[in-house]
């Protein structure tokens, strides 16, 4: 059982065990962490040697902790380790599963405190949780407690954590394979139908797929007049490239409503087409869809391409 003659002996005592003195608002004293190991008398005694009755002595006695731990742990930043070694590096590299649990906490973190990189921040709270999932369930006055653990990183690791037990329970869809026009109909019938149906102009819209032909995203390439539209080849190329699309599916509406092609409807897509094919893409179909839900006309469907 520690017993302090002097204000040294106490600070030893204190960085020892990572421990800091703290006072709030209101001038009430604690600790950082709790001194379990400590009877009531003991603990006050540690005020009494610390002589601490402001805010201004509260900082230069933990001042003078950080220096004591420093000292006994030289401290190296991580931004002055080499590249490969820092943690954010590494997952950029690698991937986040190349990092420990205590790498991707103190990517989280960003930033330790004078004397403790962020690394050394996340290890400590590992090994004083043991998880974590602990770390997760920990109340927020539990982690203020520790020494450069503020609101704002507490609310950096309760969202990260959260948005991993999200992730977690999500279902994961399986994707149609568009392989007939029957199904792209489907498709868009609960998909782009309702952005472009009721549109005043006309809207062209390109569905990116992989190459089992499930769809990867989409996106809106040109809008014209309440006319006409303007297919922009180059422009289908480059996105359709850019989304590592092995194949695409054509869309645009009518604004009057009706679905038959007309014949720039019929000669723009074939010149998409044979664009496509010098890129080795596959256009797989072109739908116009029209003013109700069920107008869509397929030319794959209608064996125009």
């Amino acid at each position: 059982m520690p017993i302090f003659k002097t204000r040294e002996e106490v600070t030893d005592y204190l960085a020892s065990k990572r421990v800091y003195p703290r006072i709030s608002r209101r001038n009430v004293f604690y600790f950082s962490r709790s001194l379990k190991n400590l009877s009531t008398e003991e603990q006050d005694l540690v005020w009494k040697l610390l002589q601490i009755s402001n805010q201004h002595d509260c900082q230069l006695v933990r001042k003078t902790i950080r220096e004591k731990i420093a000292q006994e742990y030289p401290f190296e930043p991580i931004t002055k380790w080499k590249k490969k070694e820092r943690p954010r590096e590494r997952l950029l590299e690698n991937g986040p599963e190349a990092l420990s649990d205590t790498e991707l906490l103190a990517v989280i973190l960003r930033i330790g405190t004078q004397g403790s990189s962020a690394e050394d921040v996340a290890k400590k709270l590992l090994i004083d949780f043991g998880s974590l999932r602990a770390i997760y369930q920990a109340s927020n006055e539990e982690l203020s407690r520790y020494d450069g653990i503020g609101p704002a990183k507490i609310a950096q690791l309760k969202a990260a954590m959260e948005i991993g037990r999200r992730v977690t329970g999500e279902v994961v869809s399986k994707k149609p394979k568009l392989i007939n026009p029957d199904k792209v109909k489907h498709f868009i019938e609960h998909t782009l139908q309702w952005n472009l149906r009721d549109a005043k102009k006309e809207m062209f819209a390109i569905v990116f797929l992989d190459t089992k032909l499930k769809p990867l995203s989409h996106y809106i390439s040109t809008i014209g007049s309440n006319k006409e539209s303007v297919v922009d080849i180059p422009d289908i190329i480059r996105k359709s490239t850019q989304a590592n699309a092995s194949a695409i599916i054509l869309i645009h509406n009518h604004p009057s409503g009706e679905t038959e092609p007309s014949p720039e409807d019929i000669d723009s897509t074939r010149r998409v087409i044979q664009a496509c094919q010098l890129v080795g893409i596959m256009v797989v179909d072109h739908i116009i869809i029209g003013a109700n839900p069920d107008d869509l006309f397929s030319f794959a469907g209608h064996k125009i391409i």
